[in-house]
C-alpha cells in the first residue's frame, strides 16, 4: 500500500489510510475570506485516488487530525501558512485555499504534489 501511496506511517504504531477516514468534514476555523484561492478542474472526471494519495504525500503537514476522505487541512511552519485542500467529485474540482505569510509559495508546493500525482495517474 505504501508503494502505491495508499497509506503512510504516522509513527511506529499508527498507519494513515485516507480511504478509511471519516466522510464528514470536521469543524475547524479558517479565514476563507482572506485566503488565496485556486481551483484545479478535471475535464472528464476527478480520479478517486487523487485526494487519498495527496493526503499520504502531505501527511507530514496535516494540522492536528484535520483530515477526511475528500480533504485535508495542512500547516507548514517553513512558509508560516495553512491550507485547506478539498475535492468535489461531482464538479470534478479540487479547491485549494491558503492563508499565511507565504501563501503563494505554499500553494506552489501543493500544486507540485498534485502535478506529480496526476502525472503518475496518467501513466497507469
Amino acid at each position: 500500500m505504501k508503494k502505491f501511496e495508499l497509506c503512510s506511517e504516522l509513527d511506529g504504531n499508527r498507519i494513515l489510510i485516507p480511504q478509511l477516514l471519516e466522510i464528514v468534514e470536521p469543524n475547524f476555523n479558517f479565514d476563507y475570506e482572506a485566503s488565496l484561492k485556486f481551483i484545479v478542474h478535471y475535464n472528464d472526471f476527478l480520479p478517486l485516488s487523487i485526494i487519498p494519495r495527496f493526503i499520504v504525500k502531505c501527511h507530514h503537514d496535516i494540522k492536528e487530525t484535520l483530515r477526511w476522505r475528500t480533504g485535508v487541512v495542512l500547516e507548514n511552519p517553513d512558509f508560516k501558512s495553512t491550507a485547506v485542500v478539498r475535492a468535489d467529485v461531482e464538479s470534478h474540482r479540487i479547491y485549494i485555499d491558503v492563508v499565511g505569510q507565504q501563501p503563494k509559495d505554499y500553494l506552489a508546493v501543493i500544486l507540485s504534489y498534485l502535478r506529480i500525482i496526476n502525472d503518475s495517474t496518467a501513466k497507469r
